[in-house]
């Protein structure tokens, strides 16, 4: 075992990852390119052009455990049109190598495609089996008499009971001529099927950008587009409908992201010129404005690629960007790490070497991903052509990934062999990436797979990411129940367990919410508010600490939910999340509800109960809403513990049980005025041994009402002493 540690940061904050890695994993050797002789070059159209690759996506489309390949060809220029021409199935033939696969895959008539701007395999229509959608743009050429481009309608395939793809576009689509630039897919709406975004920029008709939703048989309508009725735009104009916020455009690229960790996917869109958003899903599907703060600045002003991936393996989806000026030369990749209660952070220099190749490279640039030494970490790959498409001249950027995100260039000469046009693929299941890529042979276009040659077998790494910072938050209470409208409030300190003062310290909800959010800073003996709401404050270091009130003044019904807040201070990694100990339990309703405030109390005043074969802790409450009839249970968060919980009411004078305790899973009801104080007893034991883990390791008391909904909740920490 070998464990290795980068950390980055100053005095204040910083951030380890800790590799705790089984073997050291090595980048394969590559041998010399093979033509796919079971396909041949790919010919050229009556004028004497050759027919090129546009794009490329893998997916195991035919279920036999495979990576195939999907192709997208056109007629290799965007400014002078070509002819239409049918995508491309590569089947593996299970022996490392592929063959034409189209008519066995694709029933006819086949499509023809113009020029496909990217693919997206999904199983949108539900049957098991993967389907494509293409998003397209056309030919980037204006006839003569058009003001703009003339463009082409995007298409899907659909899985059939024959096991084939149906071109299913005339009757599954808008009947729309799009000039769709960068689509993203992912279910938005919570109903457990994929819908679609679609960007577009503009054609003769000038398209919007627009939702479209999946009626679950992979049949798809506009919900919410971003036109006009100005008499340029096209139709059907069905208007933002809540969707989308009033002020948001058509965009030149997307990609859903999980950005507030909340299950739902969110929107990341790069605008134009430089301008991106994010956009954030209520969980429904519509989406509103995230603060500007929660993106950094682009680096270059144009967006050609992106994906969202957890990089630091701390459950938040992190974004790499690969952004170009424009059409002229150059690009550069820029890493954005999702930071709780604050958005992305730009990250590049500390995550990537520096980037040398920003003076060459081509416009069409495409961002690929794999495994490139087996270690089961997703590596960055990147190669361009060069000056003037001349040959040796292309420029390559691979980047290792040594864990938690962190990553080291490799020598281009490893990968000498790969043309610029390419696609990361496992074509012999062996784990290692092997590159189909497209090479120009006697004027014609070829595929030739480049296949790794490891010196073992592939062998995923475990990685720990261990983040140490400086600061530390806690919660009280750690739930409220409230009608909408009403606010809802809790306090919360923030500690700076650093030497140097920390700045700026705010906090913020990590959530997307129906609610209105303010904090201010309190005096610590009265909870009186000082200064004034939404100011962040400085904490003294060696311990020091600042207390805050925060409030929720819910706008719309809220279901339950487990609200993770950001505690960050200028330039200081984040306080961890704790689920009971720095989050709030959040519900509103309509009509008044129970509100039930609990705090626990320990033997040691420690929040901690320890088990010598059994412990014991109070748990003190104060309905603050209506009446209710509430029952207290309690459980183990659904962590694994060895423990055994019973619950009873007390008396609050004696602290003596009214009854013999009850198993905790069934708990006790009693009736709960407004106003009343009701107190109980948690009982607990276990014959083994519980480590000390407060992040994971503890009992929750929780006060539900008749309708199952809990009204309050608090928690501790569990133990063997």
């Amino acid at each position: 075992m070998i464990r290795l540690v980068r950390c980055i940061g100053g005095a204040l904050a910083v951030v380890c990852w800790t590799f705790a890695v089984q073997s050291v994993a090595e980048v394969p050797s590559y041998l010399d390119p093979v033509p796919l002789a079971a396909i041949g070059p790919l010919g050229k159209i009556g004028d004497g052009r050759a027919i090129d690759v546009i794009d490329f996506a893998v997916a195991d489309l035919n279920g036999d455990g495979f990576d195939d390949v999907v192709v997208a060809r056109w007629v290799g220029t965007l400014f002078v049109n070509g002819p239409a021409l049918s995508p491309l199935i590569l089947l593996n033939d299970q022996s490392g190598s592929f063959f034409d696969g189209t008519s066995q895959l694709i029933a006819a008539p086949i499509p023809e495609f113009f020029v496909v701007r990217e693919m997206i395999i999904e199983d949108f229509n539900g049957d098991g089996q993967l389907d494509i959608f293409f998003s397209n743009n056309g030919y980037e050429e204006i006839a003569p008499g058009n003001t703009g481009f003339d463009c082409e309608k995007n298409g899907l395939l659909l899985s059939g009971a024959d096991g084939k793809l149906h071109d299913v576009s005339a009757t599954h689509l808008p009947d729309l001529i799009d000039f769709s630039h960068g689509s993203s897919a992912a279910d938005i709406d919570g109903d457990g099927d994929i819908d679609i975004w679609v960007n577009n920029l503009g054609c003769e008709v000038n398209v919007p950008s627009y939702l479209l939703l999946n009626d679950g048989t992979g049949k798809f309508t506009i919900v919410a587009d971003t036109g006009v009725d100005d008499g340029f735009s096209a139709p059907p104009f069905v208007g933002r409908n809540d969707r989308l916020p009033d002020d948001f455009t058509q965009g030149a690229g997307a990609q859903f992201v999980d950005a507030d960790r909340d299950g739902d996917q969110d929107l990341y869109v790069h605008v134009s010129d430089g301008v991106h958003r994010l956009l954030l899903n209520d969980g429904a599907g519509r989406f509103s404005s995230a603060p500007s703060t929660s993106l950094p600045a682009l680096i270059l002003p144009t967006l050609n690629d992106s994906i969202a991936i957890d990089l630091d393996l701390d459950g938040r989806q992190d974004l790499v960007l690969l952004e170009i000026p424009g059409f002229d030369p150059g690009y550069v990749l820029q890493v954005l790490i999702n930071r709780p209660g604050s958005g992305f952070r730009d990250e590049t220099g500390e995550r990537l070497p520096v980037q040398v190749n920003q003076s060459n490279g081509s416009c069409c640039a495409r961002l690929r991903v794999g495994d490139i030494d087996g270690d089961g970490r997703l590596d960055l790959m990147i190669k361009l052509f060069g000056d003037n498409f001349e040959p040796g001249t292309e420029v390559a950027d691979f980047f290792l990934n040594k864990g938690c995100g962190i990553f080291e260039r490799l020598s281009p000469s490893i990968f000498e062999k790969v043309g610029p046009v390419f696609i990361a693929v496992d074509s012999n299941r062996d784990g290692f990436v092997d590159f189909l890529s497209l090479e120009f042979r006697s004027d014609e276009a070829e595929f030739f797979l480049v296949v790794a040659a490891p010196q073992g077998p592939a062998v995923a790494n475990p990685i720990e990411c261990v983040r140490t910072t400086s600061l530390v938050a806690a919660v009280l209470p750690s739930s409220r129940s409230v009608q909408v409208g009403t606010a809802a409030s809790a306090f919360a300190t923030i500690i700076n367990t650093g030497a140097d003062t920390a700045t700026g310290c705010g906090i913020a909800p990590v959530n997307s919410l129906s609610a209105d959010f303010t904090f201010q800073t309190t005096d610590p003996a009265t909870n009186a508010v000082t200064g004034a709401a939404d100011t962040p404050a400085d904490i003294a270091g060696s311990n020091g600490f600042q207390t805050y009130v925060l409030t929720f003044t819910p706008t719309a019904p809220i279901s339950p939910i487990e609200v993770e807040l950001g505690f960050e201070c200028a330039g200081a990694e984040p306080a961890n999340s704790t689920v009971g100990l720095n989050t709030l339990l959040l519900s509103a309703s309509d009509d008044p509800v129970p509100d039930v405030v609990a705090l626990a109390a320990t033997l040691d005043n420690d929040g901690i109960v320890k088990l010598f074969s059994t412990g014991v802790f109070a748990v003190a409450t104060v309905n603050i809403g209506v009446d209710g009839t509430i029952t207290a249970t309690a459980d183990t968060g659904g962590a694994v513990i060895p423990v055994q919980i019973s619950v009873c009411e007390t008396n609050p004078a004696s602290g003596a049980c009214f009854a013999a305790p009850v198993d905790a899973a069934t708990g006790v009801t009693t009736q709960l005025d407004a106003g009343e104080t009701p107190t109980f007893g948690i009982f607990v034991s276990s014959n083994e041994v519980i480590a000390f883990d407060p992040a994971v390791n503890r009992i929750f008391v929780r006060f539900t009402d008749n309708g199952g909904v809990v009204r309050g909740a608090t928690s501790v920490a569990v133990r063997t002493q």
